[in-house]
């Protein structure tokens, strides 16, 4: 009966285990350069070329939950850009919304969600700014 018991501890503490693993591995994160998101260059930074043109330069930053939900409620108020926009990428935001991941790109007067680029509304940059510490 003892080795039962020490076999059903053991089980129990297993299965918190993995469970407490697979809930850190949905973690809403954001990559971004430690650039002024102001200056402009001569050459835009596509959302596909982020992580090749900043190799080395990209910090990484988790995004906690409370901050996480209001980004997913400035997503809904964003403002679809003119077609043919393009946006000079400086961060990336990996926003864990029903068990996928969206990816966010993101400039200072815009962002791009799936190849539609939208405009960069006060509430969503403050956010960004203020995980990134920007200003």
């Amino acid at each position: 009966m003892n080795n039962l018991r020490k076999y059903i501890i053991f089980i129990l503490i297993i299965a918190r285990c993995l469970n407490s693993y697979g809930q850190n591995s949905n973690k809403s994160y954001i990559e971004f350069v430690d650039l002024d998101f102001l200056i402009f260059t001569p050459i835009s930074i596509d959302c596909g070329e982020f992580e090749h043109q900043f190799k080395g330069e990209i910090f990484t930053r988790e995004i906690s939950d409370s901050l996480s939900v209001l980004l997913k409620e400035s997503v809904n108020q964003f403002v679809e850009c003119d077609a043919g926009y393009c946006i000079d990428t400086r961060a990336k935001l990996y926003l864990w919304i029903e068990d996928k991941y969206l990816i966010i790109c993101i400039s200072k007067t815009a962002i791009q969600i799936n190849s539609i680029c939208y405009s960069n509304n006060d509430n969503f940059w403050d956010i960004i700014t203020k995980i990134c510490k920007l200003e």
